[in-house]
């Protein structure tokens, strides 16, 4: 079991989200029924995403060795309708300091090759 995973297994809310470990320290959101927020599309529900791409990056600074990681702030920029589908998460150090670390994150479909939306965030560490 990977780091990430372990992580994983401890929050309630992102074992209900279906969350997995990717390859390269990523996370995997499953593409399930649960998570469609347009039934007549069959696509992603926004609140679904974001809550995703914030779990991922603060499961990155966790898996890096952060004690706690709170968030400042994380804005999402939604660029296209995500089909349902596995959907991974790939997060970016923009700049980690030694209280605060601010990150991108992107959400890809397709086998990596679909970038459907992105997080901005700024994260409170405690290492």
């Amino acid at each position: 079991m990977s780091v990430i995973d372990e992580l994983i297994a401890e929050v309630p809310y992102y074992r209900y989200l279906g969350l997995r470990a990717g390859e390269g320290g990523t996370v995997v959101l499953p593409g399930t029924p649960r998570h469609i927020g347009d039934h007549t599309r069959a696509v992603l529900h926004g609140g679904v995403l974001a809550a995703f791409l914030e779990a991922a990056a603060v499961l990155h600074l966790r898996s890096d060795g952060a004690v706690t990681a709170t968030t400042i702030g994380c804005a999402t920029d939604f660029l296209r309708a995500a089909p349902v589908a596995d959907t991974i998460a790939s997060v970016t150090v923009v700049r980690r300091g030694r209280r605060v670390a601010h990150l991108r994150v992107d959400a890809l479909q397709e086998n990596a090759s679909r970038l459907v939306a992105v997080a901005y965030g700024s994260w409170l560490v405690d290492a």
